[in-house]
């Protein structure tokens, strides 16, 4: 347990300077979960309405509850993905330009001795997602 407490903290010691981004796109994918679990409820009670006479009306109003929030959790998943996507990217980017102002930030001696273009060729080369 103190082992995965730790691995928390060396994340959250990353991630502080992002924090209210943080906390609003893991508030708005819980939103979103929340909207989602919702929707088969009003979809049971359609289909439980259909069955009974003389529900049009609730069954109208029903229906466009139901297509109301499915729009908005479609609407939510997309902006809370995108917000996921985008955060990633940002604190990537951070750390390759902490790492390389690191690297290029060392004396010079440094550079003759261990010869480390290949690894700074590597770490600032973009992700390929495929390998």
């Amino acid at each position: 347990m103190r082992g995965i407490i730790r691995e928390i903290k060396i994340i959250w010691s990353y991630l502080g300077q992002y924090k209210k981004r943080v906390y609003f796109a893991s508030a708005l994918a819980m939103v979103s979960i929340l909207v989602s679990a919702v929707i088969p409820y009003f979809y049971g009670k359609l289909v439980d309405l259909v069955f009974q006479p003389n529900a049009t009306g609730l069954i109208l109003n029903i229906l466009i509850i139901w297509l109301i929030m499915s729009a908005v959790s479609a609407v939510l998943k997309r902006i809370s993905g995108l917000s996921g996507s985008l955060l990633g990217v940002d604190i990537y980017n951070n750390f390759i330009l902490k790492a390389a102002s690191h690297l290029i930030n060392l004396p010079l001696s440094f550079h003759k001795e261990k010869r480390r273009a290949k690894f700074f060729l590597k770490l600032t080369a973009p992700p390929i997602p495929w390998s």
